[in-house]
């Protein structure tokens, strides 16, 4: 992955003044995801029920 950074400002002469840098990282992909699934109440008759899910869903590596 390239990154690049330039900056521009004036210097103590009121001279216009821009710097670029470029840095370049390898990275390695390590895909990681949880998923969790928790059934709530049912609700409604014997014939046409309904049940709320709640997801939670955690991308550990993106946490620490």
């Amino acid at each position: 992955m390239d990154n690049t950074a330039t900056v521009t400002g004036t210097d103590p002469n009121a001279t216009d003044v821009t710097d670029t840098d470029t840095e370049s990282v390898s990275i390695t992909a390590a895909p990681d995801i949880t998923l969790d699934k928790q059934a709530g109440s049912r609700a409604g008759t014997a014939r046409v029920t309904s049940i709320a899910y709640d997801f939670v869903v955690r991308t550990p590596a993106m946490s620490r």
